[in-house]
């Protein structure tokens, strides 16, 4: 009887500290990478990749030229203090000759987060998104001609609030306006030109999308029709790279021969809308430039108004997107670009009147884990007498 009692006792004991014990667990689900918590959840972990090896040919005036790469080899680490709510992520391109992209840290409060690092800066949705997140193989040509890689280091404000189904979320950032990985890794290379401020207000009418992973494509088949409208704008306080990410591609100079760099303005407005498989974009982006009275191309030649656009992506861009997706994973999306430069009539203008339509079929496998890929895409440039016709076909591989 003693005995009995004893092992009762000695096995209350055991059970008793193993559930003090914090509990770890892992697994990995393809698609989603894989996962660890720690401290009975208390500790988050997620790495994750993906590769995208594709086929392009490209045909102007008869002439093919064909080549194979993988544009993006991508590698993340994602990590999480749920009791501190920290946030750190890291994200390296292993097909660049500097794999560095993304890496951040946040904290969350009650009303606010807040996170400092380097990160996509504030512009217009497609230019936000991840590379293995796009629709197309490449990103559109308002944003190839409007924005570089889109990352920049600073602080990054951010919030949500609303009432019901009415959602907003009110975005500001202060980056170096220097571009990616803009660290200063020689002695001359110094930050020539101001900061850059941005802001993004993004409102959802009919509240928010079910995944919080920013994609085009309607992935998770929205029941009920959701719709999100975004305006944003920067301003660079004097930029010396065409499209403000970056520094010291050119130099202007005031009267006296010190040098002076313009202002430079972008404005965007976005219209995202998704329903039981159907998605649709719109994005209008305004690019201006100011503070020129007074700027020379050098110390003897003055700069007149329309040479600006010589030096900064000055003009208007659209780009707009139209895709369907059925359950078995299989979509098609229609996509049209175009730009035109603020002053047409300045041949040497960084941006020429250009226009792009684009198709594209792809096949979601493995819970979209796997993606094949394959487009047309057709590119008109006014200067130019024949059109380019681009094929592509991709594989794009999750972790």
């Amino acid at each position: 009887m003693k005995k009995n009692i004893l092992i009762i006792i000695l096995s209350m004991c055991v059970l008793i500290c193993v559930s003090q014990v914090p509990k770890h667990s892992s697994d990995f689900n393809f698609g989603n990478g894989i996962n660890f918590q720690l401290n009975d959840g208390k500790y988050q972990f997620n790495f994750g990749g993906s590769i995208q090896p594709q086929i392009n040919i490209s045909s102007v005036d008869n002439i093919e030229e064909y080549f194979y790469n993988s544009p993006n080899s991508l590698f993340s680490l994602y990590a999480k203090d749920n009791d501190q709510k920290i946030t750190f992520f890291m994200l390296n391109d292993f097909s660049k000759t500097n794999p560095l992209l993304d890496a951040w840290g946040a904290i969350e409060f009650n009303f606010f987060n807040v996170a400092f690092g380097q990160r996509h800066a504030i512009s217009n949705f497609e230019s936000m998104l991840y590379e293995n997140n796009l629709t197309f193989s490449s990103r559109s040509l308002m944003n190839q001609a409007y924005n570089s890689d889109g990352r920049e280091f600073g602080i990054f404000f951010s919030s949500q609030f609303g009432y019901s189904n009415l959602v907003f979320e009110p975005t500001i950032a202060v980056t170096s306006g220097d571009g990616i990985n803009s660290f200063g890794n020689r002695s001359d290379d110094y930050d020539k030109g101001g900061l850059k401020y941005a802001f993004k207000l993004n409102f959802y009418p009919f509240g928010k999308f079910i995944s919080d992973r920013i994609h085009f494509s309607d992935l998770r088949f929205e029941k009920d029709l959701k719709v999100m409208i975004s305006l944003a704008g920067s301003y660079n306080d004097g930029a010396s790279n065409s499209v403000g990410e970056g520094h010291g591609d050119f130099n202007l100079f005031d009267e006296v021969g010190d040098i002076k760099y313009p202002d430079y303005r972008k404005l965007h407005f976005d219209i995202l809308s998704k329903y039981q498989g159907f998605s649709f974009l719109a994005e209008f982006l305004i690019a201006t430039a100011n503070d020129l009275n007074g700027s020379y191309r050098s110390e003897t030649s003055n700069l007149y108004e329309t040479e600006i656009s010589e030096f900064l992506a000055l003009g208007s861009g659209v780009n707009t997107q139209l895709g369907y997706m059925t359950k078995s994973g299989l979509s098609i999306d229609l996509s049209y670009s175009m730009v035109e430069p603020e002053f047409e009539k300045n041949t040497s203008s960084i941006i020429s009147k250009s226009s792009s339509s684009r198709i594209g079929f792809s096949k979601y496998l493995v819970k979209n884990a796997v993606r094949v890929l394959t487009g047309v895409e057709n590119i008109s440039i006014e200067s130019q007498e024949n059109d380019e016709l681009r094929f592509n076909l991709m594989l794009q591989l999750n972790l």
